[in-house]
């Protein structure tokens, strides 16, 4: 399996000849306000959809997170 990296922060490090260091990147999930802004909806209908299980989502304590990549695949079974 590969695993692509991004250049996402840049850390300064003195062992490096190039100064900096590459850190991999990370998997961003996204607030349920976030997604809503994105879709033009209300919190209250991604919550609905989650509920429904539409939308994957993760709980982290009392809110939810979603995963950019299950975002992006309700997005395609929605306009399909």
């Amino acid at each position: 399996m590969v695993t692509m990296l991004l250049v996402t922060h840049y850390a300064r490090c003195p062992d490096s000849s190039l100064g900096v260091v590459l850190m991999p990147a990370r998997t961003p999930f996204l607030t349920v306000q976030e997604v809503a802004d994105m879709l033009r909806v209300s919190t209250m209908t991604v919550y609905r959809l989650i509920r429904s299980g539409e939308l994957r989502a993760g709980r982290v304590g009392r809110s939810y997170r979603i995963d950019e990549a299950d975002l992006d695949a309700y997005m395609l079974r929605s306009t399909a």
